[in-house]
């Protein structure tokens, strides 16, 4: 007997789509407009304004911060939290930022790769274009012991992630 398999649903927004996966919070917002101080004038320049799509296998708080500030304190220890946070385009032509999306190896994932030290939690970041865009990959473990059947789940969700051309 065949059962035919539900399709998953997908969130879209902002050029960035991923697949809504059991067990995941997952949202895609641009970022506030940002406003910066030149010294010596006295209008604001309005920064550039992009998309960030956030995903935990918690549920997130309000948004507060694009590399998880709101949401990282509150991964368990099978808990895991992505951010993907655009750049502006011509970020991608440094050498900072390395052509297609990234794979994550659990061995790349440290301690010392978080903003802010907290017991068992490991990070990696990585910078990546795809379609003519950059982003920035940052992802969080809540179990640095776990990091191979975490960054695994974390692996799952990013493989549903589309990114469309500007």
């Amino acid at each position: 007997m065949m059962v035919n398999a539900r399709p998953l649903q997908r969130l879209n927004a902002h050029g960035l789509s991923v697949s809504l996966l059991p067990g995941w919070d997952i949202r895609i917002t641009l970022r506030e407009q940002s406003e910066i101080l030149v010294p010596g004038d006295e209008v604001p320049v309005s920064g550039f304004v992009h998309p960030v799509l956030h995903a935990a296998t918690v549920a997130m708080p309000p948004l507060k911060g694009d590399y998880g500030s709101h949401v990282v304190p509150l991964l368990g220890l099978t808990d895991v939290f992505i951010a993907i946070a655009e750049f502006d385009a011509e970020a991608g032509n440094t050498p900072l930022f390395r052509p297609g999306f990234p794979k994550l190896r659990a061995s790349e994932f440290d301690q010392a790769a978080l903003q802010r030290a907290l017991p068992n939690r490991c990070g990696t970041q990585r910078f990546f274009t795809v379609e003519g865009r950059a982003f920035s990959l940052f992802c969080v473990l809540g179990s640095s012991v776990r990091r191979n059947s975490l960054s695994a789940l974390a692996t799952k969700l990013l493989q549903t992630v589309v990114v469309e051309p500007q």
